[in-house]
């Protein structure tokens, strides 16, 4: 069986360059790997998750495998590089149209919806959808998760004891689509992922709040409080990486629905950030220091470093226990072997104990219990045959029960493990970083360096994987050891580095917007012109280092 690659993608702004340059170059690695692979050796990915600017380059690279194989074909012109690299360029992106409020957004909403619409809806608006033409690195199936920040929320209630109930509303929220082929490569089915993502890449204050649509089926827990009568209910939602800007756990969530951890020997999870994982202390912050402004300061970088790895430090936190379970699964085999005979002995304990951990009331709940019976027997068939070698079919009956009772208390069920790997880089070798990642929108040249920087990141990966004799290398790629033509001057990028005048032109066009948008909230000429004066100037000066 194939090895099977989840990929996730984190919010960048405008380093989805380096991101579409590490996707353009992984897609392009497993194909000519796949051309000459086993069929036990080929990777193909099946589920694709992005928050924000992750959101977009996911479900451009699901539609392109998906569909259309020829839009990932070449390195300067692919469906990855032509939005992120050529056109998200400044100037349309505060060259406001008419109807673009300035008091909504900062950046052209407009522009970065057209972009999208172009890229993912443009195949269907030609007379006649093509042919779809599948990706080599293409599973056949592919779930797709964007991540999503519901400002509206969504109310859930949870009953109390005696009487009464505790309710919570939700605000982390995601749009979930699985295209199982060509009957999924429709305008309607991808309208719909087109609006989600750009919903999730909604930086606040940059871009406008987006208006979703969302169906009553989305939302199957039975907890929840329906927010309006009706099957359709309209939310609005800002950048999905506020809650959720590297959507592993979502990942997992669908790698579930696939495999229901049958097959973890097989499953791999990649994750793709312009960022590394530096410590982000802040020691020099004492209570006595800590103003309105200090505090509102921390408490925002507290609340996003939060978001960015919180679903990896879950995984790993999961990946731990699960590592105690296959200890105790060894540990218990060796002990039944030695003593044959004393499993079958415990057996009718051992489920009793199962049938009061499990209580079913329906159907399903016995069904739930037998399936993770036969998904246990599996993911420890070489511990359940020694078993059973040694001691008979009931010693191994009773190995399964005793695991079946530790995993479901340890509420491990539905966690099985997961092996990350990561592609990321640093600041230092970024030339898009500062300015809160916004600065590679000032010039293609900083863009095509992270794209470029992207690419060699996979190269120097699928090198390591061979070094380190890894299970999901190696892959069989003839340029991993070609070094790609990086502009190295821009390594590093500071805003001091940016000309002048180019520097100067960007200020000069935001200030136009920060104003038009004071206007447009009612505020009279002088009150403008006071804290242009004495706060807007200075603040946009020090901000482009002018």
């Amino acid at each position: 069986m194939a090895k099977r690659l989840a990929i996730t993608i984190s919010g960048a702004v405008s380093l989805g360059s380096y991101e579409a340059g590490v996707l353009y170059e992984l897609v392009r690695a497993i194909a000519s790997h796949n051309n000459t692979a086993t069929d036990a050796n080929r990777i193909v990915i099946d589920v694709l998750t992005g928050a924000s600017a992750g959101a977009i380059t996911a479900a451009l690279t699901a539609q392109k495998l998906l569909y259309d194989a020829d839009a990932l074909a070449s390195e300067n012109s692919n469906a990855l590089y032509l939005p992120w690299v050529r056109d998200v360029d400044i100037d349309p992106l505060l060259s406001t149209g008419p109807s673009e409020k300035p008091e909504l957004s900062l950046l052209s909403s407009d522009f970065i919806s057209e972009l999208a619409k172009r890229y993912l809806l443009g195949r269907y608006l030609a007379s006649g959808t093509p042919t779809p033409n599948p990706h080599p690195a293409c599973a056949g199936r592919i779930r797709l998760g964007i991540a999503l920040s519901n400002l509206n929320g969504v109310d859930y209630k949870l009953p109390t004891r005696p009487v009464g109930s505790f309710n919570y509303t939700r605000n982390l929220d995601d749009l979930r689509a699985d295209f199982t082929g060509s009957a999924e490569d429709t305008f309607e089915r991808w309208q719909i992922v087109t609006a989600a993502a750009i919903a999730s890449g909604a930086f606040p204050f940059a871009f406008r709040v987006q208006e979703l649509h969302r169906s009553k089926g989305e939302y199957t827990d039975e907890a929840i409080v329906p927010p309006a009568i009706g099957n359709i209910w309209t939310f609005a939602y800002t950048d999905g990486g506020v809650f959720q800007n590297e959507p592993l756990g979502l990942a997992k969530k669908l790698v579930d629905g696939i495999d229901h951890q049958l097959d973890e020997a097989n499953r791999f999870y990649l994750f793709v950030s312009p960022g590394g994982r530096g410590p982000t202390v802040n020691s020099n912050l004492i209570a006595a220091k800590a103003d309105f402004v200090t505090l509102a300061k921390q408490l925002g970088a507290a609340v996003l470093n939060q978001a960015q790895f919180g679903d990896w430090i879950r995984a790993e936190k999961v990946n731990q226990r699960v590592a105690g379970l296959d200890a105790f699964a060894r540990g218990l085999a060796a002990a039944l072997m030695a003593s044959p005979g004393a499993g079958e002995a415990m057996l009718p304990v051992l489920r009793l104990m199962v049938a009061q951990r499990f209580k079913p009331e329906s159907s399903d709940d016995q069904q739930s219990a037998d399936a993770t019976r036969l998904r246990l027997r599996q993911q420890y068939s070489v511990e359940t045959g020694n078993v059973a070698g040694q001691g008979g079919a009931n010693d191994a009956s009773a190995f399964v029960e005793a695991l079946l009772l530790v995993e479901s208390t340890a509420k491990l069920e539905e966690s099985g493990p997961m092996r990350i790997y990561a592609i990321t880089s640093t600041d230092s070798e970024l030339a898009s970083a500062p300015l809160h990642a916004f600065q590679g929108f000032i010039d293609q040249a900083y863009r095509q360096h992270d794209y470029d920087l992207g690419r060699q990141k996979v190269r120097d990966f699928i090198q390591s994987l061979a070094l380190e004799n890894d299970p999901l290398g190696p892959i069989s790629y003839a340029e991993a050891n070609v070094p790609i033509t990086i502009n190295r001057s821009l390594d590093g990028l500071k805003m001091s580095g940016i000309p002048t005048k180019k520097r100067e032109q960007v200020r000069d066009k935001l200030h136009k917007r920060i104003m038009a948008a004071m206007k447009d909230e009612h505020l009279n000429i002088i009150e403008r012109k006071g804290i242009d004066w004495l706060v807007l100037n200075g603040l946009l000066n020090k901000m482009f280092e002018l």
